[in-house]
């Protein structure tokens, strides 16, 4: 099963904003090596996955609490950006 169908199966299940973003950024964001992803597909994948998070929060009725959170970090887009810089700097799983 891929991971869309996956995440479309769980929509409408109850769950709580904070449950959802955690599950989802443990699942979705994973560090990017340098030495296989360059900066082209490092954006698409940013582009990819800001996307996927604001569809599914739309879907799940999470959209202006991912607004509110990525506000500070000047939108969706950034703060998925900002996700792929703290998961980088820890250590290999």
């Amino acid at each position: 099963m891929s991971d869309e169908k996956a995440w479309t199966m769980r929509v409408g299940e109850p769950q709580e904003f904070e449950s959802f973003l955690k599950d989802w950024t443990a699942k979705r964001i994973h560090p990017l090596d340098a030495k296989v992803v360059d900066s082209v597909d490092r954006e698409y994948l940013i582009d990819q996955r800001s996307n996927e998070l604001i569809a599914l929060t739309i879907e799940l009725g999470f959209y202006a609490d991912i607004i509110a959170v990525a506000h500070p970090h000047g939108g969706v887009n950034s703060y998925v950006r900002y996700l792929y810089q703290i998961d980088s700097d820890r250590p290999t799983r």
